[in-house]
């Protein structure tokens, strides 16, 4: 019995992770930011999860998701599909939307709630045209390599917050929440330049596409640019 539990645990989050992969690749192909969902339905009041739980979807590490979370999804679709842009009144986001498709199966139809949630167990396989090619392994690091991924997210930090007119300290604070509790110490410690991640810290903090703490620096990046 404990190895059939651990099996299906191990199917279910693999199918979670594809999942995740899907709206992301759903989310890129229309030139979406995790925040574009979200800003969307509140100028046009309907629910949609906070980009913060998005985020949490697109890595795989929503094991238990609410079904709120399913028909948010399914109600982002049907408005894409229907054409209906209704309450919408910033125009550079009116624009973008309206150039987005929805989530199609491969017979050309429309998901909704149902479907979402059966992708997301793994009882209804990705479409198509949201399959991402066979994900490369983790990249080899020495310690020279993992210096540099770290002197580039702290100039990155640096950067973004010029940009966004934030001051250091509070880019720092701000940034570090979007890391896993687990992991936030040490990325702040990377990104302040206290330390530099060693190889063997970074290794399970590939995503299969790039390294976690390059996506938990975009995360804040769109949070910094969308206040």
């Amino acid at each position: 019995m404990p190895s059939e539990y651990r099996y299906i645990e191990a199917k279910q989050l693999e199918a979670g992770q594809q999942f995740g992969r899907m709206l992301r690749r759903w989310r890129e192909l229309n030139h979406w930011t995790q925040y574009t969902a979200y800003k969307w339905a509140k100028e046009a009041g309907f629910e949609m999860m906070a980009p913060s739980t998005l985020s949490v979807f697109e890595n795989g590490k929503a094991p238990k998701p609410r079904p709120e979370s399913f028909f948010a999804l399914a109600e982002v679709n049907r408005r894409l599909a229907a054409k209906d842009f209704n309450g919408v009144r910033t125009g550079d986001l009116k624009e973008l939307i309206s150039q987005a498709e929805p989530l199609l199966d491969d017979a050309g139809l429309v998901w909704g709630p149902a479907e979402f949630w059966s992708c997301h167990l793994g009882l209804l396989r990705v479409p198509s045209a949201y399959q991402t090619p066979e994900l490369p392994a983790q990249p080899e690091l020495d310690g020279a390599e993992a210096q540099r991924l770290s002197e580039q997210w702290r100039a990155q930090l640096v950067q973004i917050a010029k940009q966004n007119g934030i001051g250091v300290m509070d880019a720092l604070s701000s940034a570090a929440k979007a890391a896993p509790a687990k992991q936030r110490q040490t990325f702040q410690a990377v990104l302040a330049g206290f330390e530099s991640y060693a190889p063997e810290q970074l290794k399970g903090l590939w995503d299969g596409e790039a390294w976690l703490p390059q996506r938990w620096l975009q995360t804040w990046a769109s949070k910094a640019s969308a206040s």
